[in-house]
């Protein structure tokens, strides 16, 4: 409107200058509007199709083959629809691909979902499904074969509360001629045969159709796998299948020693306490995952080759692998029976030792896998932890021995309690050349101490770390006046949602910038105030919004922020170089298919692919 008045008054000045007159422009092309904009093409939704599933498994809704011709789609929002089915948690309903897990129902029950999809025009186009959830079936199981050779008189059990050890009232068969056994469960074990491993215990005087009597008594593990039980489907134990376990419980992100991070609770999670948690039970979907691939990426060994029957397929390299690791799960149980009768561990709560092919370390230039060992001592209350990662000596076949070539990992935990509400750990670390000898011990001792702040307890923790390569790897509690580094950290849950931050200062000419004389603590609690560490990371803004008394810090911090509010984990993390002064953000979301989103961002608010 505003272009019309300017050319119609333009014509009219125009006009008078001419007299009126005079037709001057007569013989000019008449003004024509520009033409209108293309009409803005609504997007698509489309979803994938579903049909039926069984209750408790998990349910994926796709919707990434939604489409818009010309633009792009903004946003995605799922909705289920109200048509008297019981009401389930969606992980994300603003992603393309979100999920649930189907509720316990006694009939047949369908439910609806919507998704609506906008474009970047901001029109918008919604679609609809139906899937049905069936019931557990009353009266299930599933059958499949034992293989080393073709193994006649194991014992075959689902491992419901997950302790290793068959008991009496679990789903077990004996098997027979080729291996051969079949699993029968109620209702409530059926939910359980997706969740917890199938355990085989072969013992000595079992029959090896292959290679005759078994001589030493070893345990084969089939995994959980979560949501893709098919009881038509026969499973096949194997060597392989518990090697896929072993590298499940070598996993770093098992057995790391940060609580947050640590998943070895989930290993020794019984099916109930899984049932209770679904939050776990896609903890525990996603390991697994990553095991599988990690083993089929390292031993090149397909994943339908892994659960396969190898001799039935005549597949000789299969059955060379399996008899190598059959050696290593026998010596794995002789090992963990030897720790179990060893009053250093009486008061162990639970106990892993596992032996597993790996590439061989770089100094030792050898082009194919060795043996590793792993011993993992967990305890009550984590009063203590002791992981010890070893170096063996093969055989001339291959075969892994009992013998030790060197150690080159080993960690060593202890706490104590530390005045009214803290706890005092101290740690040693030690690393090992390839030729065994001290690369490098770390001393650690720390402190942690619990406050409330506004009704959440909040830990502030204290920590300082001194090394050395020379001498014996052992605690030494009056050596941190030598320490070089210390860390401080804030960890804090509210809303099952986790908060940490943490950051480094080393020491400037002989001196920490903070908290200078907090050293050699142990047995030292009336010395300190607890109050002051308290104020000074306080003071810095430990919440994951506050930064103010970080801003132009002159050491760079982190801090992250973990979701388990929702169905899916959502994992937030920013972090501050002291080098450049700036703030780098990171978001991993995980999905119901178990893979991740992972996105980045400078302020936070405006979200991209990492670059």
């Amino acid at each position: 409107m505003k272009l019309h008045r300017i050319v119609t008054l333009t014509t009219l000045l125009g006009l008078t200058a001419c007299g009126g007159g005079n037709d001057s422009s007569s013989d000019q092309a008449p003004l024509t509007p520009p033409p209108p904009p293309p009409e803005n093409i609504i997007p698509v939704a489309n979803i994938a199709s579903l049909s039926s599933v069984i209750s408790l498994t998990e349910v994926q809704l796709n919707g990434s083959a939604s489409v818009d011709s010309d633009g792009q789609i903004q946003s995605y929002q799922w909705l289920q629809i109200d048509n008297g089915a019981p009401t389930v948690a969606l992980s994300d309903a603003t992603q393309s691909v979100t999920g649930f897990i189907a509720p316990e129902v006694q009939q047949d029950t369908e439910f609806s979902f919507q998704l609506t999809v906008t474009d970047n025009e901001g029109a918008t186009n919604s679609v609809e499904t139906r899937l049905t959830v069936l019931p557990i079936p009353l009266q299930q199981g599933h059958q499949g074969r034992v293989i080393d050779g073709y193994l006649m008189g194991a014992t075959v059990w689902l491992d419901i509360n997950n302790n290793g050890v068959f008991d009496e009232d679990e789903p077990n068969d004996v098997t027979d001629a080729g291996g051969e056994y079949s699993l029968k469960y109620n209702a409530e074990q059926q939910v359980c045969a997706t969740l917890v491993p199938v355990r085989v215990d072969v013992p000595v005087g079992a029959i090896d159709e292959t290679e005759g009597v078994v001589t030493s008594a070893y345990q084969l593990i089939y995994p959980p796998l979560y949501g893709q039980f098919n009881p038509e489907q026969a499973a096949y134990i194997t060597p392989l299948t518990s090697a896929v376990w072993d590298m499940l419980s070598s996993s770093p992100t098992v057995n790391s020693t940060n609580a947050m991070d640590r998943n070895a609770e989930v290993l020794q999670a019984s099916c109930q306490q899984l049932i209770d948690n679904p939050q776990s039970q896609l903890n525990y979907a996603s390991l697994i995952n990553e095991a599988i691939d990690d083993f089929t990426r390292k031993s090149n060994i397909s994943i339908d080759d892994l659960f396969s029957d190898f001799i039935e397929n005549g597949n000789q390299a299969l059955q060379q692998t399996a008899r190598r690791y059959v050696t290593g799960l026998s010596l794995s149980l002789k090992k963990k029976a030897e720790l179990l009768t060893n009053d250093a561990y009486k008061d162990a709560s639970y106990i892993r030792v596992i032996h597993y092919l790996d590439k061989a370390p770089a100094a030792e230039q050898l082009t194919e896998n060795v043996w590793y060992r792993d011993i993992v001592v967990f305890y009550p209350d984590d009063s203590q932890f002791f992981s010890e990662s070893a170096r063996m000596i093969s055989d001339d076949n291959g075969d892994v021995t009992d013998a030790v070539l060197y150690v080159y990992y080993r960690r060593h935990n202890n706490a104590f309690s530390w005045g009214d509400n803290g706890r005092y750990i101290a740690s040693y670390d030690e690393r090992n050349t390839a030729n065994g000898q001290l690369e490098t011990c770390f001393n650690n001792e720390s402190i942690m101490v619990t406050h409330d702040v506004e009704l959440v307890p909040v830990q502030f923790t204290l920590s300082n770390t001194y090394s050395t390569d020379t001498g014996e790897c052992q605690f030494t509690a009056d050596i941190f006046t030598q320490a070089y580094e210390r860390v401080y950290y804030v960890d804090y849950s509210e809303n099952n949602i986790n908060y940490l931050m943490q950051f480094s200062q080393f020491k400037t000419n002989g001196a920490f910038a903070t908290l200078n004389d907090w050293v050699n603590l142990q047995d030292r609690s009336a010395e300190y105030s607890t109050t002051e560490l308290v104020t000074l990371l306080t003071d810095y803004g430990y919440t994951f919004t506050d930064d103010t008394g970080l801003q132009d810090a002159d050491f760079s911090w982190y801090k992250r922020k973990t979701d388990d509010s929702q169905e899916h984990r959502v994992t937030t993390e920013k972090n501050y170089d002291a080098s450049t002064g700036m703030i780098s953000w990171t978001q991993l979301t995980e999905q119901s298919n178990n893979t991740n989103i992972k996105q980045c961002s400078k302020d936070g608010i405006t979200w991209g692919a990492c670059t």
